[in-house]
C-alpha cells in the first residue's frame, strides 16, 4: 500500500545498476544500501540518497512486461544542506542524475536561470 522513492546520486549509481541483479534482501546487501524508516509510510527508504519522496498506492497497470506505479507523495524530504544552500548551488549538491540507456546516465550539474 505504499513505497519510497530514493533520488539517486552520482556516486550511488554503479551501486543502483548492479542492484537488479538481484532481489530482496540479498540486493540491499550487495548494494551497499543503509535502509532507515519513513516518517509517513510503513516501506523503508534509502539513507544514502540525499532526497526522498514517501508515497501511498494508488493503482498498477502492467504493460508488456513493465509494471506503471501510480501513487500520491505523502511526504517529500531533502538534505538539510541542500535545502539551506543558494538556490543554484542546490542542484549541484543533489547531484540528481537521469538513466539514458544501457548503463548510460546524465548529471544534472549546471541549471541555469532563464
Amino acid at each position: 500500500g505504499c513505497f519510497g522513492v530514493n533520488l539517486v546520486d552520482s556516486r550511488m549509481v554503479s551501486s543502483v545498476f548492479s542492484c537488479v541483479q538481484w532481489f530482496g534482501q540479498e540486493r540491499i546487501e550487495k548494494a551497499g544500501f543503509t535502509m532507515i524508516s519513513a516518517s509517513r509510510i510503513a516501506a523503508p527508504l534509502v539513507q544514502e540518497s540525499k532526497a526522498h519522496l514517501e508515497c501511498r498506492l494508488h493503482s498498477t497497470l502492467e504493460v508488456g512486461s513493465g509494471l506503471i506505479v501510480c501513487g500520491q507523495i505523502v511526504s517529500a524530504a531533502i538534505r538539510q544542506d541542500i535545502l539551506q544552500a543558494e538556490r543554484e548551488e542546490r542542484y549541484q549538491l543533489l547531484d540528481q542524475v537521469l538513466y539514458l540507456e544501457d548503463g548510460l546516465y546524465a548529471v544534472l550539474s549546471a541549471p541555469r536561470c532563464v
